[in-house]
């Protein structure tokens, strides 16, 4: 299924983010001139996470189903079954578009310095080289105390806990499982 667009504020939004829902944001940041890859200050460095896009579908329908389940009308015909929502997925016309297109957006910037690119895939298997490697990305020293420190403290499990302790509403939708199929 292809959810039509509309325009907020001079950005596009799918309509499965309802006007109301975004009239309701106080002072909503949308700006027609918001920054991307093209338009990025040259002086920012930028951090991309990818990940696996067998991973992402699935956990882009799990968060879709909990969303429409809470949120929506239950009518989106993509989440009747895996099939129609992994067809949908793999030809780019699920919502907020085609997950290559935008991962390859991105890979554009692949030997620029301001842009440092990991994997989700092997930030779960070593968090702490991932740290290291921001650490030098950002001109800073880390001790491996530090690297530790924080990298305990960035687990998703770790995270998840964090996350579901905050009174943010919106907390039972954002982390389920954090899992790398194989």
């Amino acid at each position: 299924m292809t959810y039509p667009y509309y325009d907020y504020k001079g950005v596009l939004f799918p309509d499965i983010i309802s006007r109301e829902t975004l009239d309701v944001i106080p002072d909503y940041p949308v700006r027609d001139d918001d920054i991307f890859i093209l338009s990025y200050p040259k002086s920012v460095k930028v951090i991309v996470v990818l990940r696996n896009p067998k991973d992402v579908v699935v956990s882009l329908y799990h968060y879709d189903k909990m969303m429409d389940m809470e949120f929506g009308s239950g009518d989106l015909e993509s989440l009747e079954s895996w099939d129609a929502y992994a067809t949908n997925f793999l030809e780019g016309t699920c919502q907020f578009g085609d997950i290559y297109d935008h991962a390859l957006g991105w890979w554009q910037m692949k030997n620029d310095r301001h842009f440092l690119f990991l994997k989700y895939e092997d930030m779960k298997k070593d968090l702490r080289s991932a740290v290291s490697d921001i650490a030098v990305f950002l001109d800073t020293s880390l001790d491996q105390a530090t690297v530790d420190s924080i990298a305990e403290s960035c687990t998703f499990n770790a995270l998840k806990t964090a996350w579901g302790n905050s009174d943010h509403p919106m907390k039972k939708h954002l982390c389920r499982k954090g899992a790398v199929l194989t």
